[in-house]
């Protein structure tokens, strides 16, 4: 199917993926299902949302950016617990890099980023975004779904840490936006671990510390309950009971030859 649509490219026509009808997305559902896979939807809407819920999908994707969350809503992701990704750095990574290029300069991201990709998006990509009108609706709408967030975990749903990139600074900009959007410390912390394990439905395994699980730790050097930004304060880290050189690791830091704390808001 062809549509018209318009993009940063200008009015064109395009092909596009049309929505499921919800029919088939139950189908799909079911069909995933009884072979023993979850199932997750792409959402943005609480409309949308609404559908896949009722179709039975087991996860979304994103939160609801379109609009601030109803309390029928809050309601029923209380109810039904399904767990929600945050996803609130992919959206808000796209005018912080029109506006604010600099924020690569911190040592989390100069440790972990290849230095020609840094030059790169705090140059062309910067000067592409900040031409993008997406960027800034973007802008506009990630403090309504901030707030999204904050109300289904307040309300007792399951709000998942996710970020639909592949960085590690991503997770650490996560946390940053869930707190600043008024999610508590200690709520912020569950959401990255414990219902990151049940959004993939390995909560009897991961998540949390319990005799039984597999042993993934971070250790800290500072309290992440008095300043989200303690959590990149890392001094070991335990992968199923190993500690894990992080020296040997294939990152821009250790090339460098030193190791360095990241900090940095």
């Amino acid at each position: 199917m062809l549509k018209l649509t318009y993009d940063e490219h200008g009015w064109g026509t395009r092909p596009r993926i049309t929505l499921l009808p919800v029919p088939l997305m139950t189908h799909i559902i079911q069909h995933y299902n009884e072979h023993g896979i979850r199932t997750t939807a792409h959402i943005s809407s609480e409309t949308r949302a609404l559908e896949a819920i009722f179709a039975g999908i087991d996860t979304l994707a994103h939160p609801i950016i379109q609009g601030p969350v109803s309390d029928n809503f809050v309601r029923l992701m209380k109810a039904k617990q399904i767990p929600e990704a945050s996803t609130l750095t992919v959206g808000e990574n796209y005018s912080r890099l029109a506006e604010h290029p600099e924020f690569l300069d911190q040592p989390l991201y100069r440790d972990t980023i290849e230095p020609d990709e840094i030059a790169h998006l705090q140059t062309s990509e910067s000067a592409k975004q900040k031409e993008n009108r997406w960027a800034w609706w973007m802008k506009v709408m990630t403090p309504v779904a901030q707030d999204n967030v904050k109300k289904i975990n307040a309300g007792g749903g399951i709000m998942a840490l996710g970020t639909d990139t592949s960085e590690g600074p991503a997770v650490h900009r996560e946390l940053e936006l869930i707190t600043s959007g008024g999610v508590p410390p200690l709520d912020a912390i569950r959401i990255a671990t414990l219902n990151s394990a049940i959004f993939l439905g390995r909560e009897r395994d991961l998540g949390s510390i319990e005799d039984g699980k597999i042993a993934d730790l971070v250790l800290l050097e500072a309290n992440p309950l008095d300043d989200i930004n303690n959590a990149k304060r890392i001094v070991m880290v335990v992968k199923n009971g190993e500690i894990i050189d992080r020296g040997k690791l294939d990152l821009p830091v250790n090339r460098r030859g030193s190791h360095s704390n990241s900090h940095s808001n």
